[in-house]
């Protein structure tokens, strides 16, 4: 058992002389070696521009292939900037003839405006035409329990109401995902 002090990443320090050794608060914050394996994360490295776009279209960034008759947990964090009047569409697709997808997604924007929706399908998700420009923060949790079928999973963009001024989604927005038995 270790005896010294762990800091929080700014320089403070949590606990002194705890009893517990470095591995323990690893653990409890996520950023353990064993746990690393579990998830695989992907974040955006550059804003994405959707324009003009009334249909769905899948985030190149935020997609991976998916195994046949496997189950997945994914979770996305989206910060997304939602035009006067244009707004956004959110969706999935993934691999033809899942045996179950089971979505929650929760939203809050700018303006404080909380929204939740389900979804028990690929498809579209969220449709928000805000009347002012809004800026929105999106968490997604996701179970497919994916079919016969690999393929792509991807989350999906356009715009509600086709417009030249971009719905943008942020980069540092990320999608984790682990295959669960």
């Amino acid at each position: 058992v270790s005896q010294s002090r762990y800091f929080n990443g700014t320089g403070g320090a949590l606990l002194a002389d705890s009893g517990y050794d470095y591995s323990d608060f690893a653990l409890a914050s996520h950023t353990h070696a064993a746990l690393a394996v579990l998830w695989t994360e992907i974040t955006k490295t550059a804003d994405g521009s959707i324009a003009s776009n009334t249909t769905l279209a899948s985030d190149a960034d935020l997609t991976f292939t998916m195994d046949a008759n496997s189950n997945y947990l994914i979770e996305a964090d989206l910060w997304i900037f939602s035009p006067n009047a244009v707004g956004f569409k959110f969706g999935t697709t993934g691999p033809a003839s899942p045996t179950l997808v089971n979505l929650v997604y929760r939203e809050l924007d700018s303006n404080n405006t909380e929204t939740n929706a389900v979804l028990s399908a690929h498809g579209s998700v969220r449709t928000n035409t805000p009347a002012a420009n809004r800026y929105v923060h999106a968490q997604v949790k996701i179970r497919v329990e994916n079919g016969v079928n690999a393929a792509a999973f991807a989350l999906q963009f356009a715009q509600n109401v086709s417009s030249a001024t971009a719905t943008l989604v942020y980069k540092g927005s990320t999608l984790r995902y682990r295959k669960i038995q």
